[in-house]
């Protein structure tokens, strides 16, 4: 199955704005938005480098968890990054009322499919 099925079926089952598979770099991959959502990869460059150093930052405490998932909150919407393996993440954009618990589980399954994608 393609990055984009795997994506698009993500944002359909917990409605998201879209989802994106970013590189470390920032550079996105792959991506899928609702009609009206274009800027689906530059929202996902701008956050690998928050992203990049939330997990940096938790490096520095003794004995802390490798982190695996952040949620940002705004005034009108929710962020959930997850990581991927081999320093590649996934930016999902809800809106505010939609539950980060419920997006971060539904995203689980995005997370491992992407990753037996990725071979």
């Amino acid at each position: 199955m393609s990055f984009e099925l795997i994506l698009k079926d993500l944002t359909e089952k917990t409605g998201a704005y879209g989802a994106v598979i970013i590189a470390g770099d920032g550079e996105a991959v792959s991506s899928s938005a609702v009609s009206g959502e274009r800027h689906m990869d530059l929202i996902g460059a701008q956050h690998a480098a928050i992203f990049n150093m939330i997990k940096e930052a938790s490096k520095g405490h003794p004995g802390s968890p490798k982190v695996s998932s952040v949620v940002i909150t705004t005034d009108t919407s929710r962020l959930v990054l997850l990581s991927l393996k081999e320093g590649y993440f996934l930016l999902l954009v809800l809106s505010r009322s939609v539950p980060a618990g419920r997006a971060i589980f539904e995203s689980g399954y995005a997370v491992r499919r992407i990753e037996e994608e990725m071979g």
